[in-house]
């Protein structure tokens, strides 16, 4: 199994790095569906994923949205 791959997009001039899930999650020692829900995290704004960690602004994250995903119109 390739641990990863690179991809280089020379027109946006951007480098890739792809890695599969299951190697990740070998890798750091994270539970499956831990790793889902973290994962999910990344589908949101960059914005909006740095106050969750910060643990600012006024985003409410529940469990079930963790486990669902994410409503496409978010409400602050």
């Amino acid at each position: 199994m390739p641990v990863k791959t690179m991809v280089i997009n020379e027109e946006l001039n951007t480098l890739e790095v792809r890695v599969p899930i299951r190697w990740l999650r070998v890798k750091e020692k994270v539970d499956k569906s831990d790793l889902a829900k973290i994962l999910r995290l990344t589908t949101l704004a960059p914005d909006i994923q740095k106050d969750l960690l910060l643990r600012k602004g006024e985003w409410v994250i529940s469990r079930r949205m963790l486990r669902n995903g994410f409503p496409l119109e978010w409400r602050a």
